[in-house]
């Protein structure tokens, strides 16, 4: 569940009135594996995560105060590929596909407030086979969120994300702080990441970056619900380079968190789960992530 409410947050808060488009490859070097109880186990795995989104307004009004008003579409697909071996045990899914598609609306609420809403449906699949997508792998997702412009380039916010993990609505605690230090010297803090960087020129900028990515498949095993979840917390240095609309992170890092286990798809798997003093997880490795933005 942890790596499910990560990344709806990231792929559902987008609160944005420019047309977005991106795409990303990850590579996370393989690395140990160790178990519920933090003991090695002998296996080491690698990941691929490959990942696409757009988010295009349909409708889009300003006030006077250049507030804007606006109806859009978004969507977010992920393939995660995961490589184990020297498995003496059943570690989880090779792939993970996920798929969101929502419809988000952005307006003003009062002269220092706004809200952001989001509602849309989900397919979380340990396949990339539509055919065999069934009604255990659909889920729907969305938040509310209020928003406060403190200063121009700074704005907070906080709701609640819902999901029907269970069959019925769940809400969870969001949050959004999107903060943009215009200039020469920057700094970005918001649900997808932390990024702290230098303009070298109008082609180039320097970042620290920091992003936590996710992705969870549903699915019946040994006649139980259940739900793999896999982690990742990517950090290190970033060149990008830009040209126009575009640009194209670099980052070259290391992957220093990264859980994958499975729990149930009940309350009680639920706080099993979040009460426990370890997750199985892979240990350190060396990563690479390569994206191509665009902006419009």
């Amino acid at each position: 569940m942890k790596a499910l409410s990560v990344f709806l947050l990231t792929a559902l808060i987008s609160v944005s009135a420019k047309a977005q488009v991106s795409i990303s490859a990850d590579y996370i070097a393989p690395s140990k594996y160790r178990d519920v109880n933090n003991n090695k186990t002998g296996a080491k795995g690698d990941a691929k995560h490959y990942q696409l989104g757009f988010q295009i307004p349909v409708s889009l009004k300003m006030d006077e105060k250049e507030q804007p008003t606006m109806w859009s579409v978004g969507l977010q697909c992920s393939y995660t590929s995961l490589g184990t071996k020297n498995s003496l045990t059943d570690i989880g899914s090779s792939e993970i596909g996920n798929l969101i598609v929502s419809v988000d609306h952005l307006r003003p609420i009062s002269e220092n407030w706004l809200i952001y809403a989001s509602l849309g449906v989900g397919v979380f699949a340990d396949h990339t086979n539509f055919s065999k997508i069934e009604g255990q792998n659909i889920m729907g997702v969305g938040n509310l969120i209020f928003i406060r412009p403190i200063f121009d380039n700074l704005k907070v916010g906080i709701g609640v994300a819902l999901d029907t993990e269970f069959g019925y609505p769940m809400l969870y605690p969001a949050f959004l702080i999107n903060w943009n230090l215009d200039g020469k010297y920057f700094i970005t803090f918001n649900p997808s990441g932390l990024k702290m960087g230098v303009k070298m020129s109008d082609h180039f900028n320097f970042n620290i970056y920091g992003t936590m990515k996710g992705s969870t498949a549903f699915m019946k095993k040994d006649g139980k619900r259940m739900q793999f979840s896999h982690m990742y917390v990517l950090a290190g240095i970033q060149p990008e380079f830009k040209l126009g609309k575009f640009s194209m992170p670099i980052t070259i890092g290391v992957s220093c968190v990264r859980p994958a286990y499975y729990e149930e798809r009940t309350i009680k798997g639920f706080w099993d789960v979040y009460t426990r003093e370890y997750d199985p997880y892979y240990s350190i490795s060396p990563a690479i992530s390569v994206a191509l933005q665009y902006g419009f």
